[in-house]
C-alpha cells in the first residue's frame, strides 16, 4: 500500500510537460552517451526555498536512442539540490521509502512498475519534467543556486533569491 501511494505520488509530481514559455534551460554537457541535461528555474525570486519550480529537460544529442527512467527521477529528489551563496548543499526532507526487498511480492511490483517509467528519447529529440525543491526547512534571506545531476551531469548553476515575507 505505501509503496502505491509513493508510485502514485511519483507520478503527480513528475509529470512530463514542456519547459515554460520564455524560459531557456541551461546545459550541462554533453554525456559519453549523447545525454544532456538542462535546467530552466520559473521562478527565481521565492519566499520559500520549497516554492522553487524547475523544469528539467533530457535531450539526446547522440546518434542512438537513449533511455532514462521517470521512476528513478524520485520527483527531483535525487537529483534537485539547493546550495547556499558558498555553494553548500541546503538539508533536503528525508529520502523517500526504498524499494521493498527483491524477490517478495512487494518487490516484484515494485520493479514491475519501475519498468513503467521507461522513457526512450530518439536522436534530436527532448523531454521535460516539472520539479519542486524538496526542502521545507526555512532558510535566511539571500541568495541561494539551483541545480540538476543525473547520469554523472550537472547543469549550469542557476541563482535564486529568496526573500523574507512581507512582515518578518
Amino acid at each position: 500500500m505505501k509503496h502505491a501511494l509513493i508510485s502514485s505520488l511519483s507520478v503527480l509530481l513528475l509529470s512530463a510537460r514542456l519547459a515554460a514559455a520564455g524560459t531557456q534551460p541551461v546545459w550541462s554537457e554533453i554525456g559519453k552517451d549523447g545525454l544532456q541535461v538542462g535546467i530552466a528555474v520559473t521562478n527565481t525570486a521565492v519566499k520559500a526555498l520549497g516554492d522553487i519550480k524547475a523544469d528539467i529537460t533530457f535531450r539526446n544529442a547522440g546518434k542512438q536512442p537513449l533511455a532514462i527512467n521517470t521512476w528513478d527521477l524520485a520527483a527531483g529528489y535525487f537529483g534537485l539540490s539547493v546550495l547556499d551563496a558558498a555553494g553548500k548543499p541546503v538539508p533536503k526532507l528525508p529520502p523517500p521509502m526504498p524499494a521493498p526487498p527483491p524477490g517478495t511480492e512487494a518487490g516484484k511490483k515494485w520493479q514491475a512498475n519501475r519498468a513503467k517509467g521507461n522513457v526512450e528519447i530518439a536522436p534530436g529529440n527532448q523531454v521535460s519534467y516539472a520539479f519542486s525543491a524538496p526542502i521545507s526547512l526555512s532558510q535566511p534571506s539571500g541568495k541561494y543556486f539551483v541545480v540538476f545531476t543525473h547520469a554523472g551531469l550537472t547543469t549550469p548553476r542557476v541563482a535564486v533569491t529568496l526573500t523574507a515575507p512581507a512582515g518578518e
